[in-house]
């Protein structure tokens, strides 16, 4: 395979991945609105911090490897 077909895998399963979190997200959004318990509501922040952090890593993932990729 070459560098830029590998590349391109690469592109394509961060950007996947990223759109993956981005769901995750919104679930998580709309699970904390309704959630009553406050000991779940706490994890299910905590969760949802985490997800940003990884959203955040992955989007500059893929957005590098698409800059290399164009190169």
């Amino acid at each position: 395979m070459s560098e830029k077909s590998i590349d391109s895998v690469l592109n394509r399963y961060l950007r996947d991945a990223h759109a993956m979190e981005m769901n995750v997200h919104q679930m998580l959004v709309a699970l904390i609105a309704t959630t009553k318990d406050p000991g779940t509501t706490a994890l299910l922040e905590q969760h949802q911090s985490q997800i940003e952090a990884q959203i955040q890593r992955l989007g500059s993932g893929y957005r590098n490897a698409a800059r290399t990729h164009q190169r």
